[in-house]
């Protein structure tokens, strides 16, 4: 099953806004096949916070360009 991986910013509250970036999908092809195993399911959480990552840097880029714009 592929994985959409989304970044969250902001205080989690009812009715409060939240900030969301949605990354590219993780294809299912990515992750090693066979039977289950600590090493495979380290690798998929390895590449799953590489991800996530790199979109909360991608966050926090956007959030400073924006800032920069607005002066």
């Amino acid at each position: 099953v592929d994985i959409i991986p989304v970044y969250l910013e902001g205080k989690y509250r009812l009715f409060r806004p939240v900030r969301a970036i949605v990354g590219e999908p993780i294809r299912a092809q990515e992750f090693p096949e066979g039977a289950y195993s600590d090493e495979k399911a380290e690798k998929v959480c390895e590449r799953i916070r590489e991800v996530f990552y790199k979109l909360r840097d991608k966050m926090t880029n956007t959030s400073a360009s924006k800032k920069e714009t607005a002066k």
